[in-house]
C-alpha cells in the first residue's frame, strides 16, 4: 500500500491512502502514489518511519495511519473568534433618504470611532448643539450625520456587540470548549 504525504508534515490533514479508485488509464499502484504526491506537493511512503511518535499501527492486517491527538479549543482560540465577529460589522438604519450603511468595526474602524468621530460628536453635544454635522465613511460610502445620530449608533453597535461578548464568555467558560464553538450556533446571528 501506498500513501501520499504532503510536504508540510505527517499530521496535515491532505494525507492520501492510494486507493483502487485512485488509478487512472494504465498506472501502476506506485505511479498513482507519485502523482497524488506531486499534486499534493507532497512525497510518497512506502514503508513504516520510525519516529518519536506512534503515527503507524498494524490493524487488521493493514496499515493504518494514526495522526497525533488535535488539542482541544482553548479559550484564546474563542478569543481569536470573538474578535474576527467583532470585526465584521452591522447595518444601521437611519430611517430617512440615506437608507442603511454597513459599519465597519476592524479595530482600526473602531480606534478611529473613539478617536475622532466620538469625541467630536461629544463636543457639538457639550456646546447643545446636537444637530452638528459630521461626515463619516461606512462600509457603503461616506454619510453626513449628526452629533446625535452618533450617539445612536453607538448604542446599535452596543446592542451588536454585546451579545459576541456574551457568547464568548459562556464558551471560554465551558470545560472542554466545544470542538465546533466557532459555528453559529454557539454566537449570536
Amino acid at each position: 500500500m501506498y500513501i501520499a504525504f504532503p510536504q508540510v508534515g505527517f499530521d496535515h490533514p491532505a494525507i492520501r491512502f492510494v486507493m483502487p479508485s485512485d488509478i487512472v488509464d494504465d498506472e501502476t499502484e506506485s505511479q498513482a502514489a507519485e502523482r497524488i504526491a506531486q499534486e499534493l506537493n507532497g512525497i510518497v511512503v512506502d514503508e513504516l518511519l520510525p519516529g518519536p511518535q506512534e503515527w503507524w499501527r498494524i490493524a487488521n492486517g493493514g496499515l493504518v495511519v494514526v495522526l497525533p491527538d488535535v488539542p482541544p479549543p482553548s479559550p484564546t482560540d474563542v478569543i481569536a473568534e470573538r474578535e474576527r465577529r467583532l470585526a465584521l460589522g452591522f447595518d444601521f438604519d437611519f430611517g430617512d433618504a440615506r437608507g442603511v450603511h454597513h459599519m465597519d468595526t476592524t479595530p482600526e474602524d473602531m480606534r478611529k470611532w473613539m478617536d475622532e468621530v466620538t469625541p467630536l460628536a461629544q463636543a457639538y453635544l457639550n456646546l447643545g448643539q446636537p444637530g452638528g454635522e459630521i461626515l463619516i465613511s461606512t462600509g457603503s460610502g461616506a454619510v453626513t450625520i449628526t452629533a446625535l445620530e452618533w450617539q445612536q449608533i453607538l448604542l446599535a453597535a452596543s446592542t451588536w456587540r454585546q451579545p459576541i461578548y456574551q457568547a464568548s464568555f459562556a464558551l471560554q467558560a465551558m470545560d472542554p470548549i466545544p470542538a465546533d464553538f466557532a459555528e453559529d450556533n454557539h454566537w449570536p446571528v
